[in-house]
């Protein structure tokens, strides 16, 4: 935070090059003294030197744009660095930069590098700051801030996109700060450390007259000085998944009538410092407006739009007017105590009936799965569903192949009242089409007057995600894990003995990590998932354990995501055991489709491998997917195999179902579908009583042994990394 303050003051002293108008008024019409920007990004282009040769210093070349990552290392604040992808093996960072060029630039942060002269404080989290100019306040369309960013290694813990707004407070009723050496030492000297001692900060309140926002929490700081304006500091984007060293794409969505600016902050993980790692940033750009299909209803309805064949229309609100129904502001008001936004919603007051139904749709999104790609998309929305007569909620999705084409499915759906008055609730669902699609918002009026429902912050966010809250997606199989199984059922290879699976969550005292945090969602205290014995209860090698949840019918394709974890504790002995996602079919084609899951049904059912890793990958969460066909439905099963006995982690978390074909991630988990292990059943293999008589040649006589010993060496054959731990490959 003092970094961040000593910045502001000095872009306050200074002219910047890119600047406007040296005074911008905010909307309750005070003016904030200093240099603003218009909102502009960095592509981080490394220039030329003198007769087009480089300088001796390729790095320094490197354009920051205004962008800042340079301060005093206090408060565990740590500079990024200029980075060069030709350079990376020498100096750190990505092999190339977000263009794929292997001559580009970009700004990153070496995770394993922690300088020694760096003051360490005690229970504060090192973290890495580049940091934005100071921009404009924006209109109320808000702009869509995009950026490439890459982690990877087991040191890059996480990064953060912060949001700081220079908010005016009650108590002050000046300008704000001018350009003078006083209020330039005031701010220097403001330093927000919340490891410090009660009476520590006290004496800095005294000494800086500083009014400390109490409790503090890392998502919301404020400082705030004598002049009446206060900093507030918002997270507005968030992804602790390993990119594996590839370039993605983060957006995000905003708007703010204050002057402001941005923190993109890298956290590295101190437990794994010894190891390489990075987080890098690329191609940062402003576009007026928000992103694709995003919303915030501050001023209209965006990309979206009422449905004429609705009964009425929704509408546009900043707080209701009724003590019966509705939420008291938007969703960014309620959660950061913020006085400005709106959101959408529908008015269940008279003429609209119980049964009454209003419609928002889409503009047509462009399809998730090609021949080049199968990048499904999660679809997040925040909902206020507060009444004694909530009706219902509903999202559906309608593909547009062809003028003809009028198919649409339900995907998610809520009904009754969500939550106490003042509380927004994250929604999410997974959307995936092979065909340009749309996605219509439907509400329902439960009891006239009684039943107000509202959205707000609609977001596209990159990759599947599992339903929120999990009773409301109709496929399931979406579980976080965190308030239970959901649909999924636990069974043992060896009926009676205890579960080799568990419900779990971190435990530092047996270095069992955290579940997954999915993207842009504030972990939960624990956060949980679900985890595999690999050492403890007496069970033997070989041993399996199953997470199953029944199968419907189905001729189209399925993709199961989920994110698994999977690390020996010791280096020196990797085998740990396997981890199988297996499709199981009935033999018999009539099996009625409530059947109970136990476990006889796992050697009286055909088995196909469908997924497979084993031993020792990482110490971090890993995305992965596969993609099958339920025909004769069946049921699908995670299945951890026992190894040697060994202290690590098998775990996964987050998982989801949806409709449609996906690639099989990570590329290593692919089996063939002769793999068998024969250890249950016979998979797809079939005994034929009939002895095999080979035909004779000129270049001799094939023995029915030797077609016994080739149909053995095929049935092993496929099994991918490592077969050789956890009882052999498949099933």
């Amino acid at each position: 935070m003092a970094n961040l303050l000593i910045f502001l003051a000095a872009l306050l002293a200074i002219p910047s090059s890119g600047s406007v108008s040296s005074s911008a008024k905010n909307r309750r019409g005070r003016q904030w003294v200093g240099e603003l920007e218009d909102q502009s990004g960095c592509s981080f282009s490394v220039s030329v030197g003198q007769n087009g040769t480089m300088s001796n210093s390729p790095v320094e070349r490197v354009s920051l744009c205004n962008f800042t990552m340079s301060g005093p290392l206090v408060d565990s604040v740590y500079p990024w660095r200029k980075g060069l992808a030709s350079l990376s093996n020498w100096l750190g960072g990505p092999a190339t930069d977000a263009s794929n060029s292997s001559d580009g630039g970009y700004a990153f942060f070496e995770t394993s590098f922690l300088p020694g002269q760096h003051q360490q404080l005690p229970r504060v989290q090192p973290k890495a700051w580049l940091k934005s100019p100071v921009y404009q306040a924006t209109t109320p369309h808000g702009y869509c801030l995009r950026f490439s960013y890459n982690i990877q290694g087991v040191s890059a813990s996480k990064l953060r996109l912060l949001r700081v707004q220079m908010v005016p407070t009650l108590e002050g009723h000046g300008a704000a700060p001018k350009n003078s050496p006083a209020a330039t030492t005031l701010i220097a000297n403001s330093i927000l450390m919340p490891s410090l001692s009660s009476n520590t900060q006290q004496k800095r309140q005294a000494d800086g007259n500083l009014i400390f926002a109490s409790p503090w929490t890392p998502f919301r700081k404020i400082l705030v000085n004598q002049t009446g304006w206060q900093e507030v500091v918002d997270e507005i984007w968030l992804s602790s998944d390993s990119t594996r060293g590839e370039w993605l794409d983060g957006h995000v969505t905003y708007s703010s009538p204050y002057p402001h600016a941005f923190i993109f902050e890298a956290v590295p993980n101190l437990a794994y410092s010894q190891y390489r790692g990075h987080v890098a940033i690329d191609d940062i750009q402003f576009s007026s407006g928000p992103c694709e299909a995003e919303c915030e209803f501050n001023v209209d309805f965006c990309q979206w739009s009422n449905d004429p064949d609705g009964d009425f229309d929704w509408s546009l609100s900043r707080g209701s007017l009724w003590t019966n129904t509705g939420p008291l502001r938007d969703q960014l008001s309620s959660q950061h105590n913020f006085n400005f936004g709106g959101y959408a919603f529908i008015d269940s007051r008279q003429p609209h009936f119980p049964g009454s139904r209003a419609s928002l749709t889409s503009n047509i999104l462009p399809a998730t799965a090609n021949q080049e790609s199968d990048n499904a998309l999660c679809f997040v929305f925040w909902v206020h569903m507060f009444g004694a007569g909530i009706g219902s909620l509903r999202v559906l999705q309608k593909s547009i192949a062809n003028t003809s084409d009028s198919s649409e499915q339900e995907i998610w759906q809520l009904s009754g009242q969500s939550g106490p008055r003042d509380s927004w609730y994250r929604a999410q669902v997974t959307l995936a089409s092979s065909a340009p699609f749309k996605v219509r918002l439907e509400a329902t009026v439960g009891e006239s007057g009684y039943g107000d429902i509202a959205i707000d912050s609609l977001r596209i966010e990159n990759g599947s995600c599992p339903g929120l809250p999990e009773w409301a997606v109709n496929r399931g199989f979406d579980c976080t894990f965190q308030n239970g199984l959901c649909g999924w059922v636990l069974t043992n290879s060896r009926p009676g003995i205890t579960s080799m699976w568990m419900r779990n969550s971190a435990d530092i005292f047996s270095g069992r990590p955290d579940g997954h945090s999915q993207q842009n969602v504030l972990s939960h205290l624990p956060n949980s998932y679900m985890l595999f014995d690999t050492y403890l209860n007496g069970h033997t090698p070989g041993s399996r354990g199953f997470i199953s949840s029944v199968l419907q019918r189905s001729t189209e394709h399925h993709c199961l995501s989920f994110w698994f974890y999977i690390a020996s504790a010791s280096a020196a002995h990797p085998r740990l055991g396997a981890l199988e996602v297996v499709l199981y079919e009935p033999v018999a084609s009539n099996r009625s489709g409530n059947e109970t899951i136990n476990a006889a049904k796992h050697t009286s059912a055909m088995s196909s491998t469908l997924w497979r890793l084993e031993n020792h990958q990482e110490e971090k969460w890993l995305s992965a997917q596969v993609s099958f066909v339920p025909a004769s439905g069946g049921y699908i099963s995670f299945v951890g195999i026992r190894g040697e006995g060994l202290r690590g982690i098998i775990a996964i978390d987050d998982v989801t179902l949806y409709r449609g074909r996906c690639q099989i991630l990570p590329a290593d988990a692919a089996v063939s579908p002769l793999d068998c292990s024969f250890d249950q059943n016979f998979c797809k293999w079939s005994v034929d009583t009939q002895p095999v008589i080979a035909a004779s040649s000129t270049e001799g006589v094939t023995t029915e042994k030797q077609v016994e010993a080739a149909v053995t060496t095929e049935a092993s054959g496929g099994c991918g990394n490592n077969r050789e731990a956890s009882g052999g490959c498949g099933n």
